[in-house]
């Protein structure tokens, strides 16, 4: 008999920035917390570190204000900030696009280069997304956003997201 793979925990193999926060939110302490499975000590001080230099919590792991504002939004940490400046700065549906993309790791089916063509900004990738969704929005139907180079799965989980960041 072959034994089962053994899979690694997703409390072990993923971000936990937003769980943090969350934590936080309810005056509770990542570290604190007893998982099912062990929480790598690297991982939740990590965690921390990344919430405490976006200034979502106070170095005693207490949330701030600017925590309060972040932890209204399902993304990771350091998008939740992007979006209260996108907020702040008068940007906030770029800004959203944006995150929503980089929340599915980019809507570009990277198999079909078509999505590269028309996009005029290729110097910085978090523009390319943007200018990719607002293409992809003028789309009419599937067949046209797999013409243009567009990931149906991947954008259509990113237009999800986008509209549920509006709610």
């Amino acid at each position: 008999h072959d034994a089962l793979p053994i899979s690694i925990p997703q409390i072990q193999r993923t971000p936990i920035d937003q769980q943090a926060l969350l934590l936080a939110s309810i005056g509770r302490n990542i570290k604190t917390i007893n998982y099912f499975h062990e929480l790598p000590k690297e991982l939740a001080d990590n965690a921390v570190e990344l919430n405490v230099s976006l200034g979502a919590i106070y170095e005693d792991e207490t949330i701030t204000p600017m925590g309060e504002l972040m932890v209204q939004f399902s993304t990771k940490s350091e998008h939740a900030r992007m979006i209260v400046e996108g907020h702040d700065l008068g940007v906030l549906d770029d800004v959203m696009k944006i995150v929503s993309c980089l929340e599915v790791k980019g809507i570009q089916d990277t198999t079909n280069k078509k999505w590269k063509k028309g996009i005029d900004n290729t110097s910085s990738d978090l523009i390319g997304q943007l200018e990719l969704f607002n293409r992809a929005l003028r789309c009419k139907n599937d067949n046209q956003l797999k013409e243009k180079g567009i990931h149906l799965q991947k954008f259509h989980k990113a237009n999800e997201l986008y509209e549920k960041l509006w709610r």
